[in-house]
């Protein structure tokens, strides 16, 4: 993409595919450790990761275009890979992990 010059698509796939998912991690380990700790979670830190969560969705989005994009051309054949499973399962996890820690961290 970005050698065909476009930057913003380029932008939003990394923004939403790496960026967002890896800021999410981050803080979910932060709190994470903070709780085990015992250390109070700070209230800006749980908004995070729900805020990081409900982005990151757009990622599983980007992804399932692409996906119709490339089958639906005529000159090229995409089919599923096994990574995909890989990533519907990070991406599940990590979902539940942080609706977990959110709650824990709701109660401490």
């Amino acid at each position: 993409m970005l050698a065909s010059g476009d930057w913003l698509i380029a932008t939003i796939i990394v923004a939403f595919s790496i960026v967002f998912p890896l800021l999410k991690i981050g803080a979910l380990a932060l709190l994470w450790v903070r709780l085990q700790r015992g250390a109070p979670p700070q209230r800006r830190l749980i908004a995070a990761v729900e805020s990081f969560g409900k982005w990151s969705m757009l990622d599983v989005f980007v992804i399932a275009l692409i996906i119709f994009t490339l089958k639906a051309g005529s000159f090229t054949n995409a089919s599923t890979a096994p990574a995909l499973y890989l990533f519907i399962a990070a991406y599940l996890l990590t979902t539940y992990g942080s609706r977990i820690i959110a709650r824990d961290a709701r109660k401490a």
